[in-house]
């Protein structure tokens, strides 16, 4: 390398400084750091690799591991699956994909469980219509006493219709097959009517049924949707009432919503069944022994047309003392607003 450097007086050279480095040296200084260069570009990959492996494994064990799990349900294998305990992305979806498989678990064995409840539900009415059809045909049974029979074979065609009925509402429920039809409706006709048509029920349990609706209350809502609400909560709440015991509907309201309580004072609901009760197929231990039979479908019909109908409902209960079931419903904008409660009492005692 060569820097000349020449100064110069009033434009004449006066002298001048020569510089000399040899070429060697340069090469042999970028040799020097090449060498460092890529020995510590070395380094690091050597130093990295352990790091980057047992990463990489971090990350793909629970992803292989939910695979495979995920593999088995679909083969309808019953499986564990551990939580990764991270809070990282990998982590979030390792509990979201637990979260999924408990729940496909719990609704398979309910599942399971309503399979051998509607079998026994079938058999039970189609052993007993069986039985006094084949008695008439065979004479066991005199021409006086067909009547009762009759009514007997009615009376367990009619178990069979309401269960078949339930089944079909919630196929249209999770078709979105169900087309609503709101209008204004006068709150209190409505429960009143539900509650005489539980009359001949209410007289059997000597239960007393209150309407405690507001007399001037208006919802906009389906009137067949509405219906069959009340109708599921209150048979419902006639089921589970003890004898000499009382059901209640009552309302109350702002200037956006209804929210209508049933009420009863039977055996009440258990603190850990409470969350699940509108889950589809779900029976409480308490429920699945009462010799009032059920699917377990009615209250998850009556939450999907609630819903439906743009409100939200719940239930409050203590065991043992009673249950109060809870919905909302939008008000009715024609509504008159007055807070003149008129109570009818229906004192239903056989």
């Amino acid at each position: 390398m060569r820097n000349d450097f020449i100064p110069s007086i009033n434009k004449k050279i006066e002298g001048a400084i020569l510089l000399l480095c040899p070429i060697s040296n340069i090469n042999h200084n970028i040799a020097h750091m090449n060498l460092i260069i890529w020995s510590v570009a070395v380094a690091m990959i050597i130093v990295s690799i352990p790091f980057i492996y047992l990463n990489s494994r971090r990350i793909s064990n629970p992803i292989k591991e939910m695979d495979a799990t995920a593999r088995k349900i679909a083969a309808g294998e019953m499986v564990d699956h551990m939580v990764t305990e991270s809070k990282d992305e990998i982590g979030r979806l390792s509990k979201s994909f637990k979260d999924m498989k408990d729940k496909i678990e719990k609704t398979e064995e309910m599942r399971r469980e309503l399979i051998a409840d509607v079998s026994h539900e079938l058999r039970t009415p189609l052993t007993s219509i069986n039985g006094f059809v084949q008695g008439i045909i065979d004479g066991i049974i005199e021409p006086e006493n067909h009547r009762e029979y009759m009514l007997l074979i009615q009376e367990e065609t009619n178990r069979l219709i309401c269960l078949t009925s339930d089944f079909l509402d919630l196929a249209k429920l999770q078709s979105g097959g169900i087309e609503l039809h709101k209008e204004r409706l006068h709150l209190f006709t409505l429960v009143e009517g539900v509650l005489i048509e539980f009359s001949n029920l209410a007289i059997n349990k000597q239960l007393s049924m209150i309407n405690q609706v507001t007399s001037q209350l208006y919802v906009t809502a389906d009137p067949s949707a509405l219906k069959q609400v009340l109708i599921n909560i209150i048979s419902n709440a006639i089921k589970y009432s003890t004898e000499e015991g009382q059901i209640s509907v009552e309302s109350e309201h702002d200037i956006y919503n209804v929210r209508l309580v049933v009420c009863d004072n039977g055996i009440g609901i258990a603190e850990e069944d409470l969350p699940h009760i509108f889950e589809k197929f779900y029976r409480s231990d308490r429920a699945r022994n009462n010799e009032g039979k059920s699917t377990g479908l009615g209250l998850s019909i009556a939450k999907n047309l609630v819903e439906l109908n743009g409100g939200s409902i719940w239930a409050e209960s203590t065991e043992g003392k009673g249950t109060s079931v809870i919905f909302t419903l939008p008000v009715s904008d024609y509504r008159e607003r007055k807070n003149e409660t008129f109570t009818n009492r229906l004192h239903l005692i056989h």
